[in-house]
């Protein structure tokens, strides 16, 4: 009877929240990626590149 009732809570309360943890810790990993911005900021009026 203890077993029985052990797979019930590991199924309908832990393996849940265990699959649910790993899901959200995924998603959070995948929004730290950087990535590199490149380009030149010119001006608007006479079209030069802006220094810095």
């Amino acid at each position: 009877m203890m077993s029985s009732t052990r797979f019930k809570f590991l199924a309908t309360v832990f393996l849940p929240v265990v699959v649910i943890s790993l899901l959200l810790i995924t998603n959070s990993t995948l929004a730290f990626t950087t990535g590199t911005v490149t380009g030149v900021v010119t001006d608007k009026q006479t079209g030069e590149p802006l220094p810095g």
